[in-house]
């Protein structure tokens, strides 16, 4: 269905992380994280630094606001319907609704990474990655408790795949993507870690990823605009001809992921001085370890960056470099 050119219409439209059609639109007013629980609430979270409880459906009430010092980047429920917040601080926060439906810190922890991507886990703790391109574990009182080598890049989303369907089938298994554009499936091994099962490769960095509900099945969302399922069921598998396309696409993305953390004399030479779709490049001279085009209504521009640096001193950079506006 859908009206003409197969796009659908939204249901509705609310407004949650900032005025997106002011004309002060920036970076801090960008909705980051969506979840859901399955039956009455929503949670949304942005670099506005708060995270929104809705009821649903939507517009039926207000939502509550959970203010935190930095950018919320990470939200999920627990298994118990509590809330797990994960910010640019580092900062990983419990929530649980009191009697009046508003939120209460119940539990927190912390990682030396701004937290990019969190998922319930069985055992009433939760799953989270950063940019540190570390897995790890951590319990209801949010307590670490087990924790994956690090991958080399920044990670930025995790799924539990998993689903109540196939828990007696297979032991819980999770999933992270990042920038390198691989896809890693983990155990928890008997060692206090996660051991990697399987490498999955697409063709851009890998920012959300989530498994679907009843086949566990796992959808990837790209930085080269493209969406890809991948299947646990041979008989659901793509064309030949489309696996050996999306194979060549994904090796040149991991060859110029790798050209790009070659050390700088060199990457300079393998990269004709540009940058692109997430990797990183030479701009006005200088190195980078990301470098995103971006169109924002009066023209073009470019966001850079390297690993470690503070994602708001980077947002006022490209702020003040365009003028205050773009």
């Amino acid at each position: 269905g859908g009206p003409a050119g197969g796009r659908a219409s939204p249901k509705s439209v609310h407004e949650a992380h900032g005025d997106a059609s002011g004309k002060d639109c920036s970076n801090k007013q960008v909705c980051v994280g969506l979840a859901y629980d399955g039956s009455s609430r929503l949670l949304s979270c942005g670099w506005d630094h708060t995270a929104r409880v809705w009821a649903t459906p939507l517009g039926s009430a207000p939502p509550a606001a959970i203010m935190h010092a930095q950018a919320v980047l990470a939200i999920a429920f627990l298994v118990d319907g509590r809330i797990v917040t994960g910010a640019g601080d580092g900062s990983l926060t419990v929530w649980a609704m009191d009697a009046s439906g508003q939120p209460q810190r119940v539990a927190a922890g912390a990682v030396q990474t701004p937290v990019r991507g969190l998922a319930a886990m069985a055992d009433g703790g939760f799953a989270q990655v950063g940019n540190d391109g570390v897995l790890r574990g951590w319990s209801a009182a949010a307590v670490q408790v087990r924790m994956a080598p690090p991958v080399g890049g920044y990670l930025f989303c995790v799924a539990n795949l998993t689903s109540r369907a196939l828990q007696a089938e297979v032991a819980e298994q999770l999933a992270t993507g990042g920038d390198d554009g691989v896809v890693r499936i983990w155990a928890a091994n008997a060692f206090g870690g996660f051991a990697c099962l399987q490498e999955l490769r697409t063709p851009g960095g890998t920012f959300a990823i989530c498994a679907l509900p009843t086949t566990g099945d796992l959808l990837c969302a790209c930085d080269d605009a493209g969406a890809f399922l991948f299947g646990r069921a041979q008989s659901k598998a793509a064309p030949a001809s489309v696996q050996k396309a999306l194979t060549a696409d994904a090796a040149a993305y991991g060859a110029a992921n790798a050209a790009s953390e070659l050390p700088p004399g060199v990457a300079a030479q393998q990269q004709a001085g540009g940058g692109g779709g997430g990797g990183g490049g030479m701009v006005n001279g200088v190195r980078y370890d990301f470098v995103f085009p971006v169109e924002m209504g009066r023209g073009s521009s470019q966001i850079c960056w390297n690993r470690g640096d503070d994602i708001d001193r980077v947002a006022a950079e490209v702020w003040t470099r365009n003028g205050g506006g773009m």
